[in-house]
């Protein structure tokens, strides 16, 4: 090829790309050549290699290297591509008897599932399928940025969700499980709440063995803007320093699988991103942070308001542009959970072309159930809170027809 088309990789991609082609090529062997001018002098036509000469130990020496790039490129790759066995199975009727009601009738049988990775998906800042989607030129203008955050409305504790999916193959079945705990610490003068959300997921390299995946997010307790972050995916380690509009973003590898013949080159894979994402209106890097904001934020049968989020990929590390989401209360209900029947806002988050609804608590702002897309793959979606409530206000329960 006389063109490479970098333009269509990931900038990470392309930079490990341009590095293997600036590697100089191996001189052919002098019998080679020889040879090479013996058939000329028979007639047949034969190109000679022009490379210039490279020293044998100095490509000894750049093995590492090639071959550290080689497994960078392609551990991108795989957590980027979907992958077959990550969707938990289970039975729809114990699934919704779990949540408090019955199921719907289907007369269609579950067939196999749409592949997925479960680790990529957990890369995605909030919300999630929005990347995946191409904004229409009819999109609103932002609305005012999101204000009127009251810290002292943020509940400490844990608590349990459980995700279910559906595909265009099968029916809603459950798709993950996780936890979210939320504590106060202190980060040098600084006090701050820290939201560590753990799940189990196979392991990137090995997927025979089931690993957990804990990210830690710290936030100001007094603004409730990220401070730092720690991801830990089985082999990958992603490290994100926030700033008022940027953040810096490594990922490495953890040092435990490196291979012992990378490990003895002192060759780390290690990338370093940079992002600006302005500070007009909150930035929200995750779903969890998400989760913890809509808590602190009174809400009213007239509320709008707009976030900061990174547009692009969902499946790809942070190299989305920067961009926003309108949210807005579309009204009042109740949603019946296996703890009660609780009274809701009904919030719309406008991903531009699936919208999502999420159902958060009058009470307490615990977002108690959340419709909509999750990755392109699951266009439907629930995510159920089933642990750590503490609501306080009930209306009366209704039986179902």
């Amino acid at each position: 090829m006389t063109t490479q088309h970098h333009d269509a990789l990931p900038p990470d991609v392309a930079a490990l790309v341009r590095d293997l082609h600036a590697l100089p090529t191996p001189e052919a062997p002098e019998s080679l050549h020889r040879r090479i001018a013996e058939s000329r002098v028979s007639g047949l036509r034969v190109l000679v290699p022009d490379s210039p000469s490279a020293d044998t130990r100095t490509r000894a020496r750049r093995w590492p290297w090639v071959l550290l790039a080689g497994c960078a490129a392609g551990l991108l790759v795989y957590l980027t591509l979907p992958s077959g066995d990550q969707v938990v199975r289970g039975r729809r009727d114990s699934t919704a008897a779990a949540l408090g009601g019955a199921p719907e009738a289907s007369t269609s049988g579950t067939r196999a599932s749409a592949n997925v990775s479960q680790v990529s998906d957990l890369f995605s800042p909030w919300p999630r399928v929005a990347y995946a989607q191409p904004a229409p030129g009819s999109r609103p203008a932002a609305y005012a940025p999101m204000s009127g955050l009251e810290p002292q409305r943020v509940q400490l504790g844990q608590r349990s969700y459980v995700r279910l999916s559906a595909s265009a193959y099968h029916e809603t079945l459950p798709h993950e499980a996780f936890t979210l705990l939320v504590d106060t610490v202190r980060l040098g003068s600084t006090r701050a709440f820290r939201l560590v959300t753990s799940r189990l997921a196979p392991h990137p390299l090995n997927r025979s063995v089931r690993v957990p995946l804990v990210d830690t997010l710290w936030l100001n307790a007094t603004t409730l803007r990220p401070i730092k972050r720690f991801y830990a995916a089985g082999a990958l380690l992603i490290h994100q320093e926030f700033t008022d509009s940027s953040f810096v973003e490594v990922d490495s590898i953890n040092p435990e699988v490196i291979p012992d013949s990378l490990r003895k080159s002192r060759v780390p894979f290690r990338m370093r991103t940079t992002k600006v994402f302005g500070r007009q209106r909150p930035f929200v890097i995750s779903e969890s942070m998400m989760l913890v904001l809509l808590q602190a934020l009174p809400l009213n049968r007239t509320w709008t308001g707009s976030i900061g989020v990174l547009d692009g990929d969902n499946r790809m590390f942070a190299i989305g542009k920067p961009d926003f989401r309108n949210l807005r209360v579309d009204g009042t209900d109740t949603l019946q959970t296996f703890s009660g029947r609780f009274p809701v806002w009904r919030l719309i988050v406008e991903n531009g072309v699936n919208d999502e609804t999420w159902l958060v608590s009058q009470n307490s702002g615990e977002v108690l159930r959340t419709n909509g897309p999750f990755v392109a793959e699951y266009p439907n979606s629930e995510l159920h809170l089933i642990g750590g409530f503490r609501e306080k206000v009930r209306v009366a329960p209704q039986k179902r027809p």
